[in-house]
């Protein structure tokens, strides 16, 4: 039996409805494994696949409707299905839920033994996990390739939940009880002093590139003591990135200092991370963006980029570390949907505010 047949099987017999169409097959697929997935279009998958199609047709868990309609591929697939009807004791699957052993948590299947029986293999495969002698610390992806020979399978792709993920909640685990750890993706910096002396540091992140190099090479030309570390942000990337703050020693009694763009997309940069590091200080680098607003003229700004967003909380979170005379600029700027851009600010102009600033 291919490995198509019982993720299809699997799914059909949790299916809520009655029909399903050749598309909803492939989805069953895609749910279980992103690889198994793209196996299904490579011409020897497809076989796998269309042969575990046809022996569910033959061993009756799929009807096919209209079966001479069909798909393109050879061999050609009805487009259409009536799924068989079967009824699940749900006694008996509560027993089987019981047998699970410690830690899994039973409380979430006993509730919905339906869901039980669509993720029975993972939760197996994560009993057994369990039953071995402790397994060495791993990082989440070499976990879940050991486990389910996905390596996204647990944590998921980005801006996805992975199934492994929604499973392990299930069960009351985390990753952790599976000893293995998230690997934070590293971000781009330049260190300016020797951090371990130091029991605090000042740290600046840029939100833009040209800026960030700008901002170091005047740090660098003026020899100013003023950050420990600088670090290029890449827009929304910091989100995923803040973390790995922790490998450079660096912690949360430690002044991290944002500048970004003023406009809706930068300002909800510094608001969002601020929100979701709590216990980090993070605070816009008010004197720069001071000195943006200060060689802004209104008359020649552009207007924001499309497809931003303005969020009054993260727009007042900002302007409450402003003097009352910015606070009316910005709102100006922002009022009339223009912005400003870091790169106003030349390194010529960096190199003169660092010469001269009291930073």
């Amino acid at each position: 039996m291919n490995a198509f047949y019982s993720v299809i099987k699997k799914n059909v017999e949790c299916f809520g409805g009655t029909f399903l169409e050749l598309s909803d097959l492939y989805d069953f697929i895609e749910l279980e494994s992103k690889n198994l997935r793209l196996l299904a279009t490579t011409p020897g998958g497809y076989q796998n696949f269309a042969q575990a199609v046809l022996d569910l047709i033959a061993d009756g868990i799929l009807i096919a409707v209209n079966p001479k309609i069909k798909s393109n591929g050879y061999p050609s697939l009805p487009l259409k299905y009536r799924k068989k009807k079967v009824t699940l004791n749900q006694d008996d699957i509560k027993r089987e839920i019981r047998k699970l052993a410690l830690p899994l948590n039973i409380e979430y299947y006993l509730s919905k033994p339906n869901e039980f029986i669509a993720d029975k293999d993972k939760i197996l495969i994560i009993e057994n996990f369990f039953k071995k002698s402790k397994a060495p610390l791993a990082s989440i992806n070499e976990r879940s390739y050991e486990l389910f020979q996905d390596e996204k399978y647990l944590r998921g792709r980005k801006g996805e939940v992975g199934s492994g993920q929604r499973i392990l909640k299930n069960l009351g685990l985390t990753y952790s009880d599976l000893n293995c750890y998230i690997t934070y993706e590293p971000f781009f910096y330049i260190i300016k002093s020797n951090l371990l002396n130091k029991l605090h540091r000042n740290i600046l992140i840029v939100e833009n590139m040209d800026t960030f190099w700008s901002v170091e090479s005047a740090l660098s030309q003026t020899k100013r003591d003023v950050f420990d570390i600088v670090i290029y942000g890449e827009g929304k990337k910091i989100f995923s990135s803040f973390k790995f703050t922790e490998s450079l020693g660096l912690n949360n009694d430690d002044t991290y200092l944002y500048f970004g763009d003023i406009d809706h997309e930068g300002i909800n940069i510094l608001s969002e991370l601020s929100k979701a590091y709590q216990e980090y200080s993070i605070e816009p680098m008010v004197p720069l963006y001071e000195l943006m607003l200060r060689h802004a003229n209104l008359s020649i700004l552009k207007p924001s980029k499309e497809g931003q967003r303005f969020n009054e909380e993260n727009f007042c979170r900002f302007l409450a570390f402003f003097t009352e005379r910015s606070v009316k600029t910005i709102t100006e700027i922002i009022g009339k949907g223009l912005y400003v851009p870091q790169e106003i600010l030349s390194l010529p102009l960096l190199i003169h505010y660092f010469s001269e600033a009291n930073t």
